[in-house]
Parts: C-alpha cells; sequence; structure tokens
C-alpha cells in the first residue's frame, strides 16, 4: 500500500487532522507571513452589455498573507530581483481559508462571492507599496487535502491605473488614484435642463478613424446616460448628450491648437469650432453626470479612449450659455466666470501660443511672472537662471525655414548681461548645424549674438542689463540682420543658408544641451515668422503688444 494507513486519504478526512493541518497553515502564515490589505471592487456594468463602465474601491480589510515564491511554496521566481524593491510581474499569495472567512464575517465587505477572494480584487502589499490586481483564485491546491482546503492560492498582477475611484480610507492607497492615474478627474454636474457651457484647448496628434473605441476629450459618466464630448471616426466633434449625439461640421486639424466650446441656451444647443457656430440644434434633456467627469479619456473606457495630445483651459459652466453667437476664441487663460462649476488651466495655459500652431511645454518653474518688470500688461515669461526654460517639441515644420524669409523677435530683460544666457535655440542635442541660435556670452562684451552652424555671423553693441531691449533677427532673400530696439547691429550677415528641420526649440536656455546657459531674466511677446521679413532696415521697436499674426 503506496499511502499511510494511519492517515485518511482526500476522501476521508477527518475533522482533527483537518484541524490540526489548518493550525499548521495559519501558524506559518502568521510567523511568514506580512498583513496585506485587500480591496474589494464595486463595478456599474452596462444593463444591455453586461460590460463593465465604472469600478471604485471604497472598503478595505487587513489579513496575513504569505508571499509563496519568496517563502518556499513555490519555484523562486524572478519577480524580486532584492529583498523590499519594486515587484514588476505575477505574484501568488496564499491566505488561509479560516482566516477568510473570520475576516469576512467581521467585516462584511461587498463581495461578488464571499466564500473566498475574487477576482479583480485589489491588494496592497505594504513591503513594496504596490497594488496588485487578483487575476485567478486557486480554490483547489492542494486538491482537498485530507478532505479539506487549508488555504487559497491568489495569483495577482500589478495594477494598472485607470479611472477608477479609491475612496478606502487608507491614504497611501487612495493617493495613487491621483499620483498615476491617467486622466484627471472631477466630482462637477452641469445638470438639469439649464443653461450650460464646456469649452476647452485641443492640440490632437493623432485619432482613432475605425474600431469600437474612440478618442475622449471630456465625459461626464457613460455614454448611454451623461455627456461626452469625443473625436468621431469621421474627425469631427462629438457631442453626446444623452438623448442624440451632435457633431460639428469641420475637422480636427491636427497637430494645431483649436478651441471647442459646446453651450446650451434655453433648448438651443451650439457647437462653436475656434469661436465660429458651425451646429446649431433643438436640445432640452436633463444632463448630469452618472460617475466622475473625466478629462482626457472616457470614464468607462478609461484605458482605451484616452487622447493622444494635449488639452488646455478646460471650462464648465453650470447656468449660463457664455456664447450664444460666433466670437473671437479667448487670447488668454480663462478665468472662473459666473456659475463656473470647473476650471483646468493646466500648467502651460499661462504662457499660451496665440497661433495655435505649438503647444508649450514649461520646465523647471518658468512662469509667468506678475510683478515688475513688465513689458506689456500685468505679466512677462520669468526665468530664475536655475533650469527654467520652455520647449517646443510639437509641429517642427513650423521652424524649417529652409532658404525662406522668417523673423524672431521678442523683447528681454536680462539681470545680468555678463553670464552666459541663451534666449532661443533650434539646435538638436549636440549638434551644430544650419539652426539658429540667439544667445549672450559670458564676460565683459556684455552682447548678443546670432550663431548658426558653429559660428557666431552677427555681434552686437553692448547691452544693459536690468532694461527692456527689443530684439529680432530677419533673413530676407540672403540677406540676415540683427536689430536691438529697432537699429541693425554688425554686420548684414551673407546668408544663403538652407536652415534644417529642427527636433526641439528651446526658450530661455539651451537645446543643444538641454537646459543649458539658462536665461536669468524675462522674456515678452515673442514671435516667430516663417516665410516674412518684418524687418529689413532700422525701425521703430513696437511700442504695443504684437497681434497675434
Amino acid at each position: 500500500m503506496p499511502t499511510s494507513p494511519y492517515f485518511p486519504t482526500y476522501y476521508a478526512g477527518h475533522s482533527g487532522e483537518q484541524g490540526l493541518v489548518q493550525d499548521l497553515v495559519d501558524e506559518q502564515i502568521k510567523l511568514f507571513g506580512t498583513d496585506i490589505y485587500y480591496i474589494p471592487r464595486i463595478v456599474l456594468q452596462d444593463s444591455t452589455l453586461d460590460e463593465v463602465r465604472y469600478s471604485k474601491y471604497q472598503e478595505q480589510f487587513q489579513i496575513e498573507m504569505i508571499l509563496q515564491n519568496v517563502m518556499g511554496f513555490g519555484d523562486n521566481a524572478e519577480f524580486i530581483s532584492k529583498f523590499g524593491l519594486r515587484i514588476t510581474d505575477e505574484i501568488i499569495f496564499r491566505v488561509s481559508t479560516r482566516r477568510w472567512d473570520e475576516e469576512v464575517a467581521e467585516h462584511s465587505p461587498s463581495l461578488t462571492v464571499t466564500s473566498r477572494p475574487n477576482e479583480g480584487d485589489l491588494l496592497y502589499f505594504p513591503l513594496t507599496q504596490d497594488i496588485y490586481e487578483i487575476k485567478f483564485v486557486g480554490k483547489e491546491e492542494p486538491f482537498f487535502q485530507f478532505g479539506k482546503i487549508q488555504f487559497y492560492a491568489i495569483t495577482a498582477e500589478i495594477y494598472e491605473i485607470g479611472s477608477d475611484s479609491f475612496d478606502t480610507g487608507v491614504e497611501e492607497i487612495d493617493d495613487v488614484e491621483v499620483t498615476f492615474a491617467s486622466s484627471i478627474k472631477l466630482f462637477m454636474d452641469p445638470g438639469g435642463s439649464g443653461d450650460f457651457t464646456v469649452e476647452f484647448w485641443a492640440n490632437v496628434d493623432t485619432y482613432r478613424t475605425s474600431g469600437s473605441y474612440f478618442d475622449a476629450f471630456l465625459t461626464f459618466g457613460f455614454y448611454t446616460s451623461s455627456p461626452y464630448f469625443r473625436i468621431a471616426h469621421n474627425g469631427t466633434l462629438a457631442c453626446g448628450l444623452v438623448s442624440a449625439e451632435y457633431n460639428s461640421t469641420s475637422t480636427i486639424d491636427t497637430g494645431e491648437w483649436n478651441h471647442y466650446a459646446i453651450s446650451r441656451s434655453g433648448t438651443t444647443l451650439r457647437i462653436f469650432v475656434n469661436g465660429t457656430l458651425e451646429t446649431t440644434a433643438t436640445h432640452s434633456a436633463s444632463l448630469g453626470n452618472s460617475a466622475a467627469v473625466t478629462v482626457g479619456t472616457s470614464s468607462w473606457q478609461a484605458n482605451n479612449e484616452e487622447m493622444k495630445g494635449y488639452l488646455s483651459d478646460v471650462r464648465i459652466v453650470k447656468g449660463t450659455a457664455v456664447y450664444t453667437s460666433s466670437f473671437t476664441p479667448p487670447t488668454a487663460p480663462l478665468t472662473a466666470v459666473t456659475n463656473t462649476s470647473g476650471l483646468l488651466n493646466f500648467q502651460d495655459s499661462a504662457i499660451p501660443d496665440l497661433s495655435g500652431l505649438n503647444n508649450i511645454d514649461t520646465v523647471g518653474n518658468a512662469k509667468v511672472g506678475g510683478t515688475d518688470p513688465t513689458k506689456y500688461g500685468s505679466n512677462a515669461m520669468q526665468f530664475d537662471g536655475s533650469g527654467d526654460y520652455l520647449l517646443l517639441e510639437n509641429n517642427m515644420e513650423v521652424f524649417e525655414f529652409g532658404s525662406g524669409d522668417f523673423t524672431l523677435e521678442f523683447w528681454l530683460y536680462t539681470n545680468d548681461a555678463t553670464v552666459n544666457q541663451t534666449l532661443i535655440d533650434f539646435r538638436p542635442a549636440s549638434t551644430n548645424g544650419l539652426y539658429p541660435l540667439i544667445y549672450i556670452p559670458s564676460g565683459s562684451t556684455e552682447d548678443i549674438r546670432y550663431h548658426v552652424n558653429g559660428a557666431n555671423r552677427i555681434t552686437s553693441s553692448t547691452i544693459s542689463s536690468n532694461a527692456w531691449m527689443h530684439v529680432a533677427v530677419a533673413r530676407s532673400g540672403s540677406s540676415t540682420k540683427l536689430f536691438i530696439n529697432g537699429t541693425q547691429q554688425g554686420s548684414t550677415y551673407a546668408d544663403s543658408n538652407n536652415y534644417a528641420l529642427p527636433s526641439r526649440v528651446a526658450i530661455g536656455a539651451g537645446s543643444y544641451n538641454l537646459g543649458g546657459a539658462p536665461l536669468n531674466g524675462f522674456i515678452d511677446d515673442l514671435r516667430i515668422t516663417k516665410g516674412v521679413a518684418r524687418y529689413t532696415s532700422n525701425f521703430t521697436a513696437p511700442t504695443d503688444a504684437l497681434p497675434k499674426f
């Protein structure tokens, strides 16, 4: 007989032996395991498709578990390279069946299946500060030893943060929603059957033209019950307002900033693109958000409907139709007007590109300075000389001057003209070539230089610190000139260069050595013009803020 006659087989277990094995399992887990937060998932499902629309996690309880792969229950897999480092792959925990029943009885969590851990629920592992999603629960391993299961084997993987809501009461768990979420969620309600306005700026890289998913700008919950604003597969702006979907007539211009606004006044719905009224319809349905308002993707397909591009100045106004006829799009960051229920200016909106062609990334703490000195109005771009600059990396073809005319101009205020400072740099990383560079060298010369293809081409006369000056470089035909305050500086550069396509443009620091030679001062009214030499001889420096074109 191959098995011991003194212990029962799996089909003939006795309570004494079962209890002994369970005690041994519980003791080993308590000795060598760790306290894990178990986080049940609550889902809202589509009653028609039976698809999960939205998940939220608002309960938790602690229970001891043992990490099988580390503590010898299985092979030593390589998902942990050193004790305490982040786990990057699949993980297997074991939990006592008896302890599970005790904790469930005590806490009464919302479980789909109460008799065991549930697939889709989460585990928080304090050792690595990671959250894992349960993918499979082994509930028959080993196969009824002594006629009873003593533990569950839980296979889990790193949880991919989506648009799910966390409110467990454990700070380190709830923080992941804000820190790592791929979208920004707000709780705002355009509400009821009254007037409202939703508007935003968007710069779209690409969008889906077919398939089951879309690129969503803004959703107020779930498609069937709440408003949404997304890109239709034909490239138009699609506005879903519960009872119907309405579309713009124009299609999305990729690689460019465009302003979109949707308003309802009474029962009249209007869709505006760049201030132009494109669509008018009658709409009186009651509107509201059925879940968190999600920006940058959809509320119920967060991982599948992320837009590809940039958003800025998202404003939601409940109770007012801000726009009822065609208008000039905003030329400054939006403010909270009466009845504003949500306003997201985002990082870069305070330094907008009024041409609508580029997204400007602010690096370091480059910002709009609201105190003196300012050139026009109450603000200027402020750089503190320590890691601050602006970076443009999209739509680079507008900066490929080739052999044509162009103009670079801006107002400059430097706090120290003896320090090497980059004003604008078109060069790629560690590459000189046919790319413009305007900079201030170090030393006592205190001048501004125009540099191309590894050499200084034009040098200005002495400039002053702590004073505003207008700087312009313009090429007309094969002649390039440098002007300060409207007066030509140095000699005309015989310029027959075929300027190359840059990969990025840095303002206030170098692009060649990204962030190098940073500006300590201010820049205002910077304008880059391709195809036009705005200045060919001495001129009077602008006395007002430059127009858009």
